[in-house]
């Protein structure tokens, strides 16, 4: 590109002559158009041929006063600090052949002040002279709005960058995710995430349990709330899942229509932790770190709604025997140590992910997830009676023999529901204690059928 010298004074310039291209405007219509429009001719003044009354009132200058104190020279009256992108500008599209150019730049007022311009002018040969029609528009209020919502996208984003949230963008329309490449990083998935939600889901992005409130909280995005949240758990890269708490809020056209929805993502992995911590305090028994009454019922009826399979499960209800004789006998500190010791030798008797509680003073209860035939679980009953009767119960210099008995159920022979399984190994536990105690029974159709049983208060021969 041939260089133009962009910093010449005006007083350097050549003389022009232009005389009979001046009157462009013969029927007055541009005179009263609510835009500036002028002439320049392409040199590298940009001398000014002609403008109409808005475009001298948006310069602030009469034309007398360009020709005297700029020698008619556009440059003069554009911001330094811009000029050299607006000549590049110009020339660039003039000389790769475009039919004009378009350029926003700011303009030096005669009173001092600063305004924003946008120029777009159209290239044209006048005589053999090379010049421009241009419209000029003042654009300063668009630019303060611009520059306000730039600043305040600046503060949005260093705030942000002093938590650990992560900002992304929804559009409703495309189904389209837009984020920052350093949570798309962190996940493993793209900065464009297509098809979102499905997607996220398919790929495990989002951990299987958590799926439904995701869906769910975009599908009310899609139907126009004007913000939806829930708590998932999101797998990182590196395969952790971590939980996260997702915010959309709803952007709506003229037509109130939702259009976009911006989202936050927040951690929040210590307050479910703490959550979780809490919740296992208020379901264990403290004496024994076994599940309570309410916490093992709870953990086994969740369980039981949604069985992961179809091989047989097993409930055991276990009962110290003469339980309040001990606690005659011995006191009540050596009590609870029995039914401390005594929880610890069940539990190892079974897998961490059995579920084992304390639902009473001397009763407990096993539910095990997985279990071959009837058989086995006798097995497994007989084997905790062992295990409390094998060795006595010390503490403080004081010994004492404990033995217990077990009633067990089976799952689904014997029952489906938490209830039936609980009344059947209840039944089966009663006909262990009438056989004389420190004894296993499973339970067998039509045991029991001459008493009436509820759950939790049975009858039973006392001890």
């Amino acid at each position: 590109m041939k260089e133009k010298n962009i910093t010449g004074s005006a007083a350097q310039r050549p003389a022009v002559v232009l005389k009979g291209k001046t009157n462009i405007d013969s029927t007055g219509m541009i005179k009263n158009l609510p835009v500036g429009v002028c002439r320049i001719l392409m040199d590298e003044f940009f001398t000014l041929v002609f403008g109409n009354e808005r475009f001298y009132a948006m310069y602030q200058r009469t034309p007398e006063q360009i020709e005297r104190e700029l020698q008619n020279s556009m440059i003069g009256m554009i911001m330094p600090e811009d000029l050299q992108l607006v000549n590049k500008t110009v020339w660039d599209a003039k000389e790769a052949g475009r039919g004009g150019f378009r350029s926003e730049h700011r303009i030096l007022c005669r009173d001092g002040s600063v305004r924003w311009a946008l120029v777009e002018g159209n290239f044209l040969c006048v005589d053999g002279l090379d010049m421009a029609d241009c419209i000029v528009v003042d654009i300063t209020d668009r630019k303060k709005i611009e520059e306000e919502l730039r600043i305040n996208e600046e503060r949005f984003r260093l705030a942000l960058a002093q938590t650990d949230n992560t900002i992304f963008d929804y559009n409703i329309q495309t189904r389209v995710m837009i984020h920052a490449y350093r949570s798309a990083e962190m996940y493993g998935i793209p900065n464009h995430m297509e098809n979102v939600p499905d997607s996220l889901v398919e790929n495990r992005t989002i951990h299987p349990d958590t799926v439904e409130p995701f869906l769910e909280m975009y599908r009310k995005i899609r139907e126009g709330a004007q913000s939806a949240s829930c708590v998932v758990r999101t797998r990182l890269v590196k395969g952790r899942y971590l939980w996260r708490k997702i915010t959309l809020t709803n952007i709506y056209d003229d037509e109130g229509k939702a259009v976009r929805a911006i989202g936050i993502l927040e951690d929040v992995e210590e307050q479910k932790r703490r959550e979780e911590l809490l919740r296992d305090q208020l379901e264990r028994d403290t004496l024994t770190g076994l599940f309570n009454r309410g916490g093992i019922e709870t953990k086994i009826r969740s369980f039981l709604a949604e069985p992961p399979d179809q091989t047989p499960k097993a409930l055991l209800v276990i009962d110290i025997d003469l339980f309040k004789n001990v606690n005659d006998h011995y006191g009540h500190l050596f009590g609870d140590h029995v039914l401390a010791e005594a929880a610890g030798r069940i539990s190892k008797l079974f897998r961490r992910d059995d579920i084992v509680g304390r639902i009473g003073g001397d009763e407990f209860i096993v539910f095990v997830k997985s279990i071959r035939d009837a058989q086995e679980t006798e097995k497994r009953a007989r084997a905790i009676c062992t295990a409390l009767f094998e060795s006595e119960f010390e503490n403080n210099g004081i010994y004492a023999n404990v033995t217990c008995s077990v009633g067990a159920a089976l799952w689904p022979e014997d029952g489906e529901s938490f209830e039936e399984l609980y009344q059947k190994a209840d039944i089966a536990l009663y006909e262990a204690k009438k056989k004389g105690r420190n004894q296993a029974c499973l339970y067998a159709h039509g045991m029991g059928d001459e008493m009436e049983w509820t759950p939790y208060s049975s009858t039973r021969i006392d001890g």
